[in-house]
């Protein structure tokens, strides 16, 4: 199987410069979340896509193939990332990490054994990977809650393999802006998937700790929902509502400052 920074990078670029689109897709799964009654309570979300590319009998030994292909692509290009350093542990992939794409899930689904439905209230990636993937209905209606709308649009063919992996964090109070950057190949994104980050007292958890907000493409003035992890890797893709709503806000804030300007 491969891996495509790249071609992912392009799609969550696509996905940034349209908020129509952004809004769709966040409106699409929040809406089928709450018909399954997935509860976040005081968390938030972000799912970020990645493309991928693999023969249909390979599934078979996805799980073996999949992360050291993620961090083969990644080291190009983070070469400060030591590949002995990772702990493996705290990491997941395919097939558990996330909503795949219509023909891929199709594949996947043949190889289910048995569903895994926990009620439990979603505190960490993990949580939330495990509850979709764990229930077949869940895990194809929001495939095609993400999907339908990108392959209308071109973004995606029909058998172009994708999985949108989550990122779980506390929800953020305000509306607020965490970062600026020149430009969009800046937000890196696409490293292996953080697994879990809930224990405060391990070094490591401190290090992956999330800064959530608005991410400001500073010549272009265009704002984006993301996620800090570690000043390195930045999530954005499919957004919870209450980023929209911060994007809102701070939209809001910036005609309001515009207007105040050209009345002087």
């Amino acid at each position: 199987m491969k891996w495509d920074i790249e071609k992912s990078k392009e799609l969550k670029e696509k996905i940034a410069n349209d908020i129509e689109l952004m809004k769709e897709l966040s409106e699409r799964v929040e809406k089928v979340f709450q018909e399954f009654g997935l509860d976040f309570k005081e968390m938030s979300y972000v799912f970020e896509p990645r493309v991928f590319s693999m023969e249909g009998e390979e599934f078979i030994e996805v799980s073996r193939k999949s992360l050291p292909a993620l961090i083969s692509e990644i080291l190009k290009y983070h070469s400060i990332l030591d590949i002995h350093e990772i702990d493996i542990s705290k990491y997941n992939c395919l097939p558990q990490c996330g909503p795949l794409d219509p023909y891929h899930l199709k594949i996947i689904e043949r190889l289910r054994i048995r569903e895994i439905v926990v009620d439990e209230p979603i505190k960490n990636s993990a949580q939330l990977m495990r509850r979709i993937m764990g229930d077949s209905t869940l895990h194809q209606k929001l495939s095609e809650a993400l999907f339908e709308p990108l392959i209308e649009r071109g973004y995606l063919t029909k058998d172009e393999g994708c999985v949108f992996t989550p990122m779980v964090f506390p929800a953020p109070v305000f509306a607020q802006k965490v970062a600026k950057i020149n430009h969009p190949d800046e937000i890196t994104g696409f490293a292996p998937q953080l697994y879990d980050f809930s224990d405060i007292n391990s070094t490591s958890a401190l290090k992956f700790k999330p800064l959530a907000g608005i991410i400001e493409i500073e010549k272009a003035t265009t704002l984006i929902p993301g996620v800090i992890i570690d000043k390195l890797w930045w999530w954005i893709g499919i957004p919870a509502p209450e980023f929209l709503r911060a994007l809102d806000r701070l939209k809001d804030i910036a005609h309001s400052k515009e207007m105040e300007q050209l009345s002087k």
